[in-house]
C-alpha cells in the first residue's frame, strides 16, 4: 500500500484508472475544508480516496465515493492494508460505490468478498451524454419540447452568463444560495450546510467548478453548478426561481453547459442522478432524460465489515432512526 502525497500523481493515477471527481485531490480538499479525514490510498491497480466520517462513541467508517478506482478484482487486497489501518482510525466498516455499470461478474467478486448492499448515497442511476458526437446530433437528439424550450427561453431574453474564476463565483454566491436553498424545499429535497455549497464554489484545479446563471433583465431567475474533471463533466446542482417558469431558463442553462463541456474538449455530460420509480424525482428525471441522454445504472453502495458486532450495531441505529 502506498499513501500518495503529491496532488499530480494521484489525479493522473484516478484519471488513468477512469475515477471520478468525487475521487480527485480537489475533492479530498474540499472534504478537509469541512472537517473530514482524508487518506489517498493505491494498490496493486487500484486507488481509493478515503474520508473518514465520525460515528458515536469515538468510531469511523471509511466512505469512499464513486470509487474505488480501477479494476475490482484487485479489491481484496484494498481491503488487506485497510485492515491495518482499522485500529489505528477506529474504522469499523468500509464503504465503496466502484464506478462501474450494474453487471454479475462485479457483483459476485463483491458479495464472494464480504460487501453487503447498503443503501445509495451517491446516485445509482445517472443519465449521461456522449460529447464526442457533432453539435448538430447532440441538438437533434434532444426532444421535440426541449428544443421548443430553448428556443423560447432565447427569444424571451434569457441571457446565460459563465462564471469561472473563483472570486467572482463567491461574488455570486449569496444569489446561487437563496435560489437553490428556495428550490430544494419547493422540491421537498435535502441539502448540505451551505459552507459545504461555498466550498464547492472554490473548486479551481484539475477538479474546477463552473456556475452558470439565467439572468432576465437584471434578475437571475436561475442557475447551474457544472463540475470538470478529467474527460467529464457534470451537473453538480440546479436551481430556479419561483414564478419565472414560461422563460425556461434551465432548459436554456443546460443546454449551454454542455455545449461548454464539447467546447472544452471533454467527452462525457453526467446529468447526475435520476429516478424513475420515485414521484418526488419524478419532473427531474424527465427534465434529465429529455436531453437525449443514455441511462446508466451503477453497480451501487456496498458495505464490508471491519468490525462486525459495531457495524451491525450502527445498522439496526440507522433502522429505527
Amino acid at each position: 500500500m502506498k499513501l500518495v502525497e503529491d496532488q499530480s500523481e494521484w489525479d493522473k493515477l484516478v484519471f488513468a484508472q477512469g475515477g471520478s471527481y468525487l475521487q480527485s485531490w480537489d475533492w479530498g480538499e474540499l472534504q478537509k475544508n469541512i472537517g473530514r479525514e482524508v487518506l489517498h490510498v493505491s494498490v496493486a491497480d487500484l486507488s481509493a480516496l478515503l474520508i473518514k466520517y465520525k460515528l458515536p462513541f469515538g468510531l469511523n467508517y471509511f466512505y469512499v465515493p464513486r470509487g474505488p478506482s480501477g479494476s475490482l478484482k484487485k479489491l481484496e487486497t484494498l481491503i488487506s492494508e485497510i485492515q491495518k489501518l482499522k485500529k489505528r482510525h477506529r474504522v469499523i466498516f468500509l464503504r465503496v460505490e466502484p464506478p462501474v455499470e450494474e453487471n454479475i461478474a462485479d457483483k459476485k467478486i463483491l458479495q464472494f468478498l464480504g460487501f453487503k448492499k447498503s443503501k445509495q448515497v451517491q446516485p445509482e442511476t445517472t443519465a449521461v451524454l456522449n460529447l464526442k458526437i457533432k453539435e448538430e446530433e447532440l441538438y437533434e437528439k434532444l426532444d421535440k419540447d426541449t428544443r421548443y424550450a430553448i428556443k423560447t427561453a432565447q427569444k424571451r431574453g434569457v441571457k446565460i452568463l459563465k462564471i469561472e474564476s473563483t472570486e467572482e463565483k463567491l461574488e455570486k454566491f449569496n444569489e446561487f444560495w437563496e435560489i437553490f436553498e428556495a428550490t430544494n424545499k419547493r422540491h421537498e429535497l435535502q441539502i448540505y450546510p451551505e459552507k459545504y455549497y461555498r466550498e464547492v464554489f472554490k473548486l479551481t484545479g484539475n477538479c474546477r467548478s463552473k456556475i452558470f446563471l439565467g439572468q432576465v433583465g437584471d434578475r437571475i431567475v436561475g442557475a447551474a453548478l457544472i463540475i470538470h474533471f478529467a474527460e467529464s463533466s457534470t451537473y453538480g446542482l440546479a436551481s430556479s426561481r419561483e414564478g419565472y417558469g414560461k422563460f425556461n431558463a434551465p432548459s436554456l442553462l443546460l443546454w449551454e453547459a454542455i455545449l461548454d463541456a464539447k467546447a472544452s474538449g471533454l467527452n462525457i455530460f453526467d446529468l447526475w442522478g435520476i429516478d424513475e420509480n420515485n414521484k418526488k424525482w419524478s419532473g427531474i428525471t424527465s427534465f434529465k432524460k429529455s436531453f437525449g441522454s443514455r441511462t446508466v445504472k451503477y453497480i451501487g453502495t456496498w458495505d464490508f465489515a471491519l468490525n462486525k458486532k459495531w457495524h451491525f450495531l450502527f445498522k439496526l441505529i440507522k433502522k429505527f432512526r
